[in-house]
């Protein structure tokens, strides 16, 4: 089977994962005071990164140690900056959207704080 990244469902380790960090880049951009003109250069870069290291992401094999790691952490800072777009972005297999995150991470928080 040969896997893309527009291919991957959020059943699949990647887009678990992905499910996971991505929010956290969101708060993580949010508590920073928002978007910096260097989040969206390191996305535009991520984009290269990924046409030429994707595999390693989606299958691993690198023989740098930590490599599919850094490619990981960058692909979901990508994917958080991309999510303060209106309407997000939608990858494996869902949809990102920076204030729909946010507000649920307000709700549990004060959740949190009332209890």
């Amino acid at each position: 089977m040969n896997n893309t990244f527009k291919d991957i469902k959020n059943d699949h380790p990647l887009g678990i994962a992905m499910s996971a960090a991505v929010p956290l880049w969101i708060l993580s951009i949010r508590e920073k005071g928002g978007l910096s003109n260097q989040d969206f250069i390191e996305a535009q870069e991520t984009s290269t990164l990924l046409g030429e290291k994707g595999d390693i992401l989606l299958f691993g094999g690198s023989k740098k140690k930590g490599e599919a790691a850094n490619i990981f952490n960058k692909t979901a800072k990508a994917i958080a900056v991309l999510s303060f777009c209106p309407g997000g972005i939608t990858i494996f297999g869902q949809t990102f959207e920076a204030n729909k995150i946010l507000n649920v991470f307000r709700k549990r928080r004060t959740k949190i704080i009332l209890d």
